[in-house]
């Protein structure tokens, strides 16, 4: 009676009685804030995710594209597939009467990478990474060899 008090009135026998015309303004404006409140819920979707990681409470779906930096605290698992760009791994071929070959990144990378080579066959001699820069590196055999030299190769970016 106090909050609205021309909602409620006295009937001739003195019984409180309520005037619902009264009150209806009141619903329908509380109807327009409670909407409103529901449209700006859509603007702030990306908080309501962090909101849900956050307290464990998340768990996706289907594909994920992030346009930025993705930092994960804590150990990651993968149970499925995990695919690299071209710079991140790759092979390369020293030919036939060469002692090395040049791998060129497709872009300038933000650190110079730890690179790791793996030859996919026997061959004479030693070989080695050199002249590792933030747009590619070398492979160099410490001899010519009878074949091509197959060789995988990973690049990883480190802090």
């Amino acid at each position: 009676m106090d909050i609205l008090p021309s909602s409620v009135g006295t009937d001739s026998r003195g019984y409180y009685v309520a005037n619902y015309q009264a009150i209806i303004p009141y619903l329908v404006e509380g109807f327009k804030k409670q909407q409103t409140q529901i449209d700006n819920l859509t603007g702030t979707s990306v908080d309501v995710l962090k909101t849900l990681a956050d307290a464990n409470a998340i768990e996706l779906k289907g594909d994920l594209t992030i346009g930025g930096i993705l930092i994960v605290k804590g150990n990651t698992n993968f149970d499925g597939d995990v695919t690299f760009n071209s710079d991140s791994a790759g092979t390369a071929t020293v030919a036939t009467g060469s002692t090395n070959i040049h791998i060129a990144f497709t872009k300038t990378l933000p650190v110079v990478p730890l690179v790791n080579i793996t030859p996919k066959d026997f061959i004479t001699g030693g070989f080695k990474v050199t002249n590792e820069t933030a747009t590619g590196f070398d492979i160099e055999l410490e001899s010519t060899q009878p074949n091509p030299a197959l060789f995988n190769w990973r690049a990883v970016l480190t802090k």
